[in-house]
């Protein structure tokens, strides 16, 4: 919080593992499946009225009439960069900010 340590864009938070769960025999277990993360893209690609309402057939419909059948990993990403920048202290949001290395995050991811 202070700015003291700086965590490096390789180093993925808890937040974005399922279950906040880190397993240390295999790292890739459960890595992007929080429901933090699930709902924090709910919110920036369908709307925040619509996430914590059951599911209506509008919405499923306009994901159909788009052909939206998946999630790309870039999109996973940048959630994931977006969310990770939401919990932090810094005041305006950059690719290139060195405080928060969004950029080597968003690629590590």
């Amino acid at each position: 919080m202070t700015g003291q340590i700086q965590v490096a864009g390789d180093q993925w938070p808890m937040f974005l593992y399922a279950n906040f769960t880190y397993d240390l025999k295999d790292p890739w277990n459960g890595l992007l499946q929080s429901g933090l993360l699930i709902l924090a893209f709910k919110h920036i690609s369908m709307s925040p009225s619509s996430v914590d309402q059951e599911p209506k057939v509008t919405h499923s419909g306009i994901a159909h009439l788009h052909r939206m059948w998946s999630v790309m990993k870039a999109s996973i990403a940048y959630i994931a960069t977006q969310a990770r920048f939401a919990l932090t202290l810094a005041q305006v949001f950059s690719c290139t900010d060195l405080i928060t290395n969004s950029e080597h995050f968003y690629t590590s991811c």
